[in-house]
């Protein structure tokens, strides 16, 4: 049986994750298979993403499949044909997720094997605190040349939080921790290194999955039922001085194949692994799949966000 390499287009249907390129194996004598991506969240519609692989030398084509049968399921039974929308290239439905709920997808078509993925929606995980403190530094790598070509430096807001939540009972549980804040910053500025919980990551995935790099993923290894306080801290860089900073935080209950699949992107786009794949001195990472007959990632989710106004001076 022939090996060849394809390409993977895979894309999360919700700000929650971004849009990616991955390259894996495939066992399928060269031929491409369908990929199915969904990211599915209660309290909203159902929708999905069917693409196909594709390999280097069909340079960057649209692999988007408008021509496929793709059936929803809840809870075991079925529930609607999903239809496709030209303007999102996604096939919708009018199917409301709700916590606790067990989706499942199935694509058919004509030139392609068919695909399914199916994903229990966790129930939502209430943050029960949140408190933060600001110390404010100058950024001496923050360099801003004047008009005047005078030199100052920028600013550095380095924000404490602890974040409080009761872990549900006797399961294992998974989350994705986010940031959105009205004064800039993203989740790349998280500094995780003060909280031993975010190092729980690796004994979950094989050694082809390690995570390598701390990441806002962690999993209730050691506190199963307990109220977990997790300690992080969000680096703020700005040009000028500020007097408040508004931020949300979300905490995202996350179905264990999403957590596995984000570790594994993760692995695959970033730290020396990925610098030396770039170099051809690397093994391929993979990139976690739970589609059944072809590849993606069908994934759910439910957060619960706390805004907070914190003081700089």
């Amino acid at each position: 049986m022939s090996r060849l390499k394809l390409i993977i287009l895979f894309i999360a249907t919700t700000a929650l994750a971004t849009a990616c390129t991955s390259t894996v194996d495939i066992d399928e004598n060269g031929s491409q298979v369908l990929v199915l991506n969904s990211l599915v969240t209660p309290d909203a519609t159902i929708s999905a993403r069917i693409t196909r692989t594709w390999n280097h030398s069909e340079n960057r084509p649209d692999v988007t499949q408008d021509n496929a049968t793709v059936i929803l399921s809840v809870n075991g039974q079925i529930s609607s044909l999903m239809t496709f929308d030209a303007k999102s290239k996604l096939y919708t439905s009018t199917v409301t997720a709700h916590e606790g709920d067990i989706i499942t997808i199935t694509a058919s078509h004509p030139d392609y094997p068919s695909v399914s993925g199916t994903s229990e929606i966790p129930e939502k995980v209430e943050i029960e605190s949140m408190e933060g403190r600001v110390q404010k530094l100058i950024d001496t790598n923050h360099i801003i040349v004047g008009s005047d070509n005078q030199t100052t430096y920028g600013y550095l807001y380095r924000i404490f939080y602890t974040l409080s939540f009761n872990d549900p009972a006797g399961s294992d549980d998974y989350y994705y921790l986010a940031l959105n804040g009205t004064t800039g910053g993203a989740d790349d500025d998280f500094d995780l290194s003060i909280d031993d919980i975010f190092s729980s990551n690796e004994s979950i995935l094989d050694e082809s999955f390690s995570a390598g790099n701390r990441v806002p993923l962690f999993r209730d290894v050691s506190s199963d039922g307990e109220t977990i306080h997790l300690n992080f801290i969000h680096n703020l860089r700005t040009s000028d001085p500020i007097d408040k900073i508004e931020e949300e935080v979300t905490l995202h209950h996350i179905s264990k194949d999403y957590y596995t699949y984000l570790m594994s992107v993760h692995r695959s786009h970033s730290g020396i692994n990925s610098v030396l794949g770039n170099l051809g001195l690397a093994n391929p990472v993979k990139v976690y799949t739970n589609i059944n007959g072809g590849v993606g990632i069908m994934a759910s989710a439910a957060g619960c966000s706390k805004s907070i106004v914190l003081e700089t001076e």
